[in-house]
């Protein structure tokens, strides 16, 4: 702020006359002598104070006025001029800290849109807009369209998940169960195996995403589908036909949004988006507590009564690296070729 001409252009703004307070208070005394000549020669040039006369033979004495006066009107002046010296500082004090306060504020700003942008993760990648969720892990192809979710409102509604608890399912609310059988499943010991998970519909959470589950199982679409993206101690993804031919129909119609009615819990199962009302045939099982996801639309459509252990042993050693958009577009016979390991639904009933 210093090292500029800002705050002396304030002051000769804002300050009086500069004035030397110190100076000596005289008065000339009259002398009539005779004319006193001005530079250029004329008679009777104007004085700058009717207190000086004109002194003969360019000659004129300063007489000190009295103490008394010239010591009350110099105390006088010198406060007076102290009392604006400080008002001045008072004012330019409180311009800077406006400024300063102004610039703070921007740079808290700044601060928090930069922490904004690193909560928010990016989303799954593909040349298609793909559908998913966002991990914590985050992903390098970030694409528009993919719902972005805040690790900050990670509440999981711990009070509304205790309610529901005690108070249990009604026989009325339940729906279908849905059984898939997985093949390639990941064993430590690295031998493949298969496993069966059992899904509970809760259409009185979801009916709407229960209705399109219900109709794709109907149509055999689950057959084959391989779980292409898997991030351990987050979510399981599924739900593009390896027939592309199959896969499109669906994919033209979305359905619109249902209310979150529950929680994204461990062994809950929902619909990925690609945003506000586009869901279609891709689903995930949440393999963690992810209430985070539910202030940002995700509604769980049923919940996983068998088999968790299975969905555990679900292969994850390519993570998030299959393309959404080439699966759409190739097909089983992409993710055959590159990535050949995935774990995938043999059929489903």
């Amino acid at each position: 702020f210093f090292h500029n001409k800002l705050p002396y252009r304030l002051l000769i703004i804002i300050m009086p006359p500069a004035v030397n307070p110190f100076e000596v208070e005289v008065e000339f005394s009259e002398v009539n002598h005779g004319d006193m000549e001005d530079d250029d020669g004329d008679d009777d040039a104007p004085c700058m104070n009717d207190d000086i006369v004109r002194a003969d033979s360019g000659s004129m004495k300063a007489m000190p006025i009295g103490n008394e006066y010239s010591e009350t009107a110099f105390r006088k002046r010198r406060r007076i001029r102290i009392f604006f010296m400080v008002a001045s500082l008072v004012l330019i004090g409180g311009l800077v800290g406006v400024f300063w306060r102004s610039d703070s504020n921007n740079t808290n700003n700044d601060i928090d849109e930069s922490h904004n942008e690193n909560v928010n993760h990016g989303g799954v990648g593909g040349t298609f807009e793909d559908e998913g969720v966002t991990s914590h892990q985050g992903d390098k192809n970030n694409m528009d369209g993919d719902v972005v979710a805040d690790p900050k409102n990670n509440n999981n509604n711990a009070d509304e998940e205790k309610d529901a608890a005690k108070e249990g399912p009604q026989e009325s609310d339940l729906g279908r169960i849905v059984t898939f059988n997985v093949a390639n499943l990941d064993e430590d010991d690295g031998k493949q195996t298969t496993g069966s998970i059992s899904i509970q519909l809760r259409p009185d959470w979801a009916p709407l995403g229960v209705e399109r589950f219900t109709a794709l199982s109907n149509a055999d679409f689950w057959k084959d589908c391989r779980f292409f993206r898997v991030v351990p101690g987050f979510i399981i993804q599924f739900g593009i036909n390896g027939d592309p031919d199959v896969q499109r129909p669906w994919r033209e119609r979305p359905i619109q949004d249902d209310h979150v009615k529950t929680s994204n819990t461990r062994g809950t199962v929902t619909f990925a988006t690609a945003g506000p009302n586009t869901r279609t045939t891709q689903i995930f099982f949440n393999t963690a507590k992810n209430g985070f996801l539910d202030k940002q639309g995700f509604s769980p459509i049923g919940e996983i009564i068998s088999g968790m252990d299975i969905v555990d042993r679900i292969y994850h050693g390519y993570g998030e690296k299959p393309d959404q958009g080439k699966i759409q577009t190739y097909g089983n016979s992409f993710l055959e070729k590159h990535y050949p390991l995935l774990s995938y639904i043999e059929d489903a009933s």
